[in-house]
This record gives C-alpha cells, structure tokens and sequence, in this order.
C-alpha cells in the first residue's frame, strides 16, 4: 500500500539560491489557493525538511 509523508506545515513561498542570490518563489498559484504543505516519500526525508521547527508528519495512504 504506498504511504507518503506530509509535513504540518503550509508554506506560501520558498526562497531559493539562484546564482549566489537568494530569490523567493511564490507557492500559490491558482486562485483562493493560500499554500502548499509538502509531501515527502520516505518519512527520512521528510524529517530531514522538518528539523527543528517542530511541525507534525502525517503519514498518507493513497489507496482507497
């Protein structure tokens, strides 16, 4: 049954190094969209992203 790993936590931009520069990316794009939560497929990597802020992983089932 695959399980994937959703942390808690919803990001509404993502800043990115682009050339030594450190740029924002804008993570809505639909309207009434308010941000992402990411989804991981190894519970290592998703706590990996976590760290140390302290959001929660949810584990999800994508069958049924």
């Amino acid at each position: 049954m695959p399980e994937y790993y959703a942390v808690g936590g919803m990001e509404r931009e993502k800043r990115i190094d682009l050339f030594g520069r450190e740029v924002p990316i804008d993570l809505t794009w639909s309207k009434g969209m308010i941000g992402v939560i990411p989804v991981f497929e190894t519970e290592e990597d998703a706590k990996r992203y976590v760290g140390k802020t302290g959001f929660m992983i949810f584990t999800v089932n994508t069958e049924g």
